[in-house]
């Protein structure tokens, strides 16, 4: 179970540095477009580049910049999100099997039965791969 946690937090790291460098990739490159689009309309001022190729490619990097700030404003670590949800899991069969093994006989062949293990975590509502992670802990427990 440790070394489960542990590679979770060694991957969420890794993510967020991943994360980290990309979004400053992003705004580099968001500072470079500003800056081109700021140079261009200087040199239409002075006359040194024609109108249509200035609108083309103010076109451009309008557009550039609109992908840009469309990056830089999705949230960042949905990963964070998978991992907290993959611990729950952990947990959850942790407990279902903590209150499997204190349960009598009858009981235990009515949880397996009717796949009740959200029922024995007290969850309203199951969540994905919970009952493939108690099946698992209990094949562990008779081992």
């Amino acid at each position: 179970m440790h070394r489960i946690e542990a590679s979770f937090d060694h991957d969420q790291k890794h993510v967020m540095a991943e994360s980290v460098a990309k979004h400053k990739r992003l705004e580099t490159r968001l500072s470079s477009v500003r800056r081109r689009m700021d140079q261009a309309y200087a040199d239409k001022l002075d006359g040194k580049i024609p109108e249509d190729f200035w609108k083309r490619k103010m076109s451009d990097w309008r557009a550039e910049e609109r992908q840009i700030e469309i990056a830089l404003n999705t949230p960042i670590d949905s990963y964070s999100d998978r991992v907290l949800s993959a611990r729950r899991i952990l947990e959850l069969a942790n407990k279902a099997y903590f209150l499997y093994v204190t349960q009598k006989p009858a009981e235990q062949a009515k949880v397996l039965a009717n796949g009740a293990f959200e029922l024995l975590c007290g969850l309203s509502k199951p969540l994905p791969n919970l009952q493939k992670a108690v099946r698992c802990y209990l094949r562990k427990g008779k081992n």
